[in-house]
């Protein structure tokens, strides 16, 4: 099952609060790097960036039709995808971002990108008010996994070999000063030629 699009709402927040005193400490530019409330919750100030320019990961993305945080169901299991994206010629893309070295990024991203294939293939993300106005192709997502090139598991390469050919999926490396601004410096495809093989391109 596939939860209905929720508008969106603010929130207003006390100046006291958490929240509002973590705002001037978060930025890139003026925020202390030693300070606990600059290192916390580092995936998901990751995703609010490339939320906000989601081109910044892949040109081919289009920055109108993003959504974040996403909740998928699977039978009596729920999941969150990071972030729902669309190509300019409209091929669902998900997203799956890490912020630090975890070995479950090929593996949460292959759970993802198999949820949203499910729900695309039915038709169900336009039945549910998600990407108005676009037509979307028929193919399957593409999978685009996101981290930081100097915390990518080691084991990924491994585990990426498994995965199933019908994926089309790139890992995704990028600079380590993310939090200055989003840039990819390598890529590494999906070997259309070999079965569990991969390439590596610059970005």
């Amino acid at each position: 099952m596939w939860a209905p699009k929720n508008e969106c709402w603010e929130k207003k927040m006390p100046a006291n609060s958490p929240t509002c005193c973590a705002a001037p400490l978060r930025s890139a530019s003026h925020g202390s790097r030693h300070h606990a409330l600059w290192r916390m919750h580092s995936e998901r100030w990751l995703e609010s960036l490339v939320v906000h320019d989601v081109s910044a990961i892949d040109e081919r993305l289009d920055t109108r039709s993003t959504y974040s945080q996403l909740p998928a169901f699977s039978a009596a299991d729920r999941a969150m995808i990071d972030v729902l994206a669309v190509t300019l010629e409209g091929h669902l893309a998900v997203l799956e971002l890490k912020a630090d070295e975890d070995i479950h990024l090929p593996l949460q991203g292959v759970d993802y990108w198999s949820r949203v294939d499910w729900h695309h293939r039915r038709g169900e993300f336009q039945r549910f008010g998600y990407f108005p106005g676009r037509e979307l192709s028929p193919d399957p997502p593409l999978l685009l996994l996101v981290a930081p090139a100097l915390h990518i598991h080691p084991a990924t390469d491994t585990l990426l070999r498994y995965i199933s050919p019908e994926i089309d999926w790139t890992l995704m490396g990028i600079d380590e000063r993310w939090r200055d601004g989003v840039r990819v410096i390598f890529r590494k495809h999906a070997d259309p030629q070999s079965e569990g093989r991969s390439q590596g391109l610059p970005a």
